[in-house]
């Protein structure tokens, strides 16, 4: 009788869990310093849909690229290093370290866009997540794309194509 007690309640605890999206204990957020973010949107062509890649320079600033065929402000800037100070602050915010590795649709679609994200820190830790037509549910990655296009066409006047 105690066994069947037991045998239920982690059942029903399991679909609770479900039920609310539970995934068990959280990742712990990134360590180190945001050094590197990628983010690519493709589909069936050669050119990307979209493609962001910020990136700290020996120099110290930050190297910031867009391009892709939808990319709204598509060009290249050099901008201060706090550019990753609040990227890093938006994966933190979004807890994008529990995204999963991989998101797909409930059912087989054969063509359709992928997408990629990487963050690197300096510490050699690394966060990376992808899918094929399936997305998180927050708003994590278009926050950044946001910060990152107002960063672009901020300084418009270095950009080209």
């Amino acid at each position: 009788m105690r066994t069947a007690i037991i045998i239920a309640a982690v059942f029903i605890i399991a679909i609770a869990m479900a039920a609310c999206r539970c995934r068990g204990p959280k990742n712990p957020p990134p360590t180190g310093r945001l050094i590197e973010f990628n983010y690519v949107v493709s589909g069936t062509t050669v050119e990307p849909i979209q493609e962001y890649r910020l990136k700290l320079l020996d120099n110290g600033q930050v190297s910031l690229s867009s391009t892709g065929m939808s990319a709204p402000v598509p060009g290249k800037v050099t901008l201060d290093s706090a550019i990753l100070g609040q990227v890093a602050r938006i994966i933190v915010e979004h807890r994008m370290q529990d995204y999963k590795n991989s998101y797909q649709p409930r059912f087989e679609v054969l063509d359709g866009e992928q997408w990629h994200y990487s963050a690197i820190y300096d510490n050699e830790f690394s966060l990376n997540s992808g899918g094929h037509m399936a997305w998180p549910d927050d708003n994590g990655l278009q926050e950044i794309c946001t910060l990152l296009d107002s960063c672009l066409f901020e300084n418009r006047t270095e950009i080209s194509r």
